[in-house]
């Protein structure tokens, strides 16, 4: 899979985020469908997701085409005003340009943040459920999402200044 590094590398998200990303467009993250190839008897269901409970969960199931996964994408989509239809594959996705943020620096740096912190979240509430048994509703994701990409993004050059309340509001 091919990642456009600048995409990755110049965000300014923190490197744990990034190393993921990095690992998500590499099918390197231990997804049911890779634990079911590499280590059989470890991998819990291979035709199950935890989020939706539904499809077998594999990278571009889980990152991309999960119903739960999609609704997180269409509220980031939504609130930029553009009307979205997931690729393909996850390597589609972020090789796709999308200008909904504009080409200002603000609006390359947030929409950076914002398309790193989804994976982020939907790999957290993965695990949280699988490892600690322990679920959040879609919207309580979202504003996670929300909250760390606001977050990231106020300590990022192109937001010097803007207070944090102001940032996550907008």
């Amino acid at each position: 899979m091919f990642l456009p590094a600048k995409f990755l590398w110049s965000s300014k998200v923190p490197s744990k985020v990034k190393a993921l990303a990095w690992l998500v467009v590499h099918g390197k993250v231990n997804t049911n469908d890779k634990l079911q190839l590499r280590r059989p008897y470890k991998a819990l269901c291979p035709q199950w997701c935890i989020l939706c409970k539904g499809n077998g969960e594999s990278i571009d199931h889980l990152f991309l085409h999960c119903p739960v996964t999609i609704g997180l994408w269409h509220r980031l989509f939504n609130l930029v005003g553009v009307i979205w239809v997931p690729p393909r594959s996850l390597e589609d996705m972020l090789v796709i340009s999308f200008k909904g943020l504009g080409n200002s620096l603000r609006g390359k740096t947030l929409w950076q943040i914002a398309c790193l912190t989804l994976i982020w979240m939907v790999w957290q509430e993965r695990n949280n459920r699988i490892f600690e048994d322990k679920g959040r509703m879609e919207e309580m994701v979202w504003d996670l999402i929300r909250f760390y990409s606001s977050l990231w993004a106020s300590c990022t050059e192109a937001f010097r200044g803007v207070p944090l309340s102001i940032l996550q509001l907008n």
